[in-house]
């Protein structure tokens, strides 16, 4: 792949393009361009559809539309909310977001429980303590 010497961020939601059996995973920038999403990280950047994500690689502008080989991420906006994400720790009645300021999390119906080790991103209700997880979705299953 002919790429671009420095690394380049693009900021936009992500969105699933064409038919199975191979949907093209694409990032839409606010002013409208579009970047194909390639590299190690597409199976994660998949499962953020519709979420706003910074990623960050080295662009392939030969291709149409141009790609990024995506070699990092961060998740600006999940439904309008910051989420928190990293790696769930913990186990019955403890659970946390392992980030560098990890939050302790509690969501009431137990499905986290069954994520520990998995990378997920959280939006929780901060004001207590622990957070009241509001919504989460699994980046990478546990063990992988």
């Amino acid at each position: 792949m002919p790429a671009e010497a420095d690394p380049v961020s693009a900021e936009g939601v992500i969105y699933l393009a064409g038919n199975a059996p191979q949907p093209v995973l694409s990032l839409r920038e606010k002013g409208g361009s579009v970047f194909q999403l390639t590299g190690p990280l597409a199976g994660e950047l998949r499962r953020l559809s519709g979420a706003r994500v910074k990623v960050t690689g080295r662009t392939d502008s030969s291709a149409y539309p141009p790609s990024i080989h995506a070699t990092e991420y961060s998740v600006v906006e999940v439904d309008g909310r910051h989420p928190w994400v990293g790696e769930l720790r913990g186990g019955p009645g403890s659970l946390w977001v392992s980030t560098p300021d990890s939050l302790a999390v509690e969501e009431p119906s137990g499905r986290l429980e069954a994520l520990v080790g998995a990378k997920v991103w959280v939006v929780a209700d901060t004001s207590s303590q622990p957070a009241l997880v509001q919504s989460f979705g699994v980046l990478r299953e546990p063990g992988s």
